[in-house]
């Protein structure tokens, strides 16, 4: 999802110039909106030193029920689903999905975008995200050799 964009050129005076760009692509163009799921085989626990912020602040760019500011579902486009839930009571997001890879596109724009809702403008933060369990790779590798 990142993209980092190089033109080069040549200047009036036949000099060699380049400018290089770096953006992140929108989430739209992976996942849309689809109902949070109840359960899942991969449940993935992010913990902050930061207060639990609203889905709707997080993915303002989805029409997410706004009845649910605490849980919301994705689908990748002709793949699986992935439910994202903020706790109420502590600084903690979890992700969970039938498909342990699909968890990487969703953490990785919650970690973004909570760490830009947290600078200080220049770009700082003290904003800080811990994952303290394992990774359930057995339950994956077992998935990858009935497929």
């Amino acid at each position: 999802m990142d993209v980092k964009i190089v033109v080069t050129f040549l200047t009036n005076n036949n000099v060699p110039q380049s400018q290089s760009y770096n953006l992140i692509l929108p989430l739209s163009l992976v996942v849309k909106p689809c109902p949070p799921i109840k359960d899942a085989d991969f449940k993935v626990t992010l913990s902050t030193n930061k207060p639990a912020v609203s889905l709707l602040d997080i993915f303002p760019e989805f029409v997410l029920d706004s009845s649910m500011t605490n849980a919301a579902g994705f689908q990748v486009y002709g793949g699986p689903s992935i439910t994202v839930l903020s706790s109420k009571t502590s600084q903690r997001y979890r992700l969970q999905s039938e498909n342990l890879p699909a968890l990487w596109i969703i953490s990785q724009h919650i970690l973004h975008r909570l760490k830009q809702r947290f600078s200080d403008g220049s770009g700082r933060t003290d904003f800080e995200c811990s994952y303290s369990s394992s990774l359930p790779l057995q339950i994956a590798i077992t998935y990858v050799s009935r497929a």
